[in-house]
């Protein structure tokens, strides 16, 4: 029996990445992906909506991903620091569903929200990068998790190739 597994991908964090590592995501490719790490009970795309023009460039990406098995989880005009909040408390609302939570994250504020999962007797890895220094994960929150997956050694897997 598979793993029952819940991703809560902070968006920004991992367009900014993947894109100062060189690529860009397939995401009908990246969600098979997860597909073959256990059961996708849930995969949420949590990201803030300001309405400049960048957002507005982003919409065809946020309406496919919302049709296509992800749970868009957006954010009008908050800051920085709520779209955080919002992030550990999308995460948590989704602890009782999961027997593995992958979180795409890299900010330090959110290690004891693994520590947290993970006294729900939930296991916690983290996907992000270290080799990209402007958007590298920290420590702390490396430490934090049960496993550390860097996104440049997995890209092949959902690699954008037009």
């Amino acid at each position: 029996m598979a793993t029952k597994l819940v991703v809560i991908i902070d968006g920004r964090h991992l367009l900014d990445a993947t894109r100062a590592l060189g690529f860009a995501v397939d995401f009908k490719l990246f969600r098979k992906y997860l597909e073959g790490l256990g059961e996708l009970v849930r995969c949420y795309y949590v990201i803030g909506v300001d309405g400049t023009k960048d957002h507005q460039t982003m919409r065809p990406l946020l309406d496919w991903l919302d049709y296509n098995g992800f749970t868009l989880v957006e954010n009008p005009n908050i800051s920085a620091l709520e779209i955080s909040a919002n992030f550990a408390i999308t995460a948590f609302a989704a602890i009782e569903m999961a027997e593995e939570m992958m979180l795409v994250a890299r900010d330090v504020q959110h290690a004891p929200l693994v520590r947290l999962i993970q006294s729900k007797g939930v296991r916690v890895s983290v996907l992000s990068t270290i080799i990209a220094e402007k958007v590298r994960v920290s420590d702390a929150l490396r430490r934090a998790a049960d496993e550390f997956i860097d996104l440049d050694s997995i890209k092949q897997h959902f690699l954008r190739t037009s």
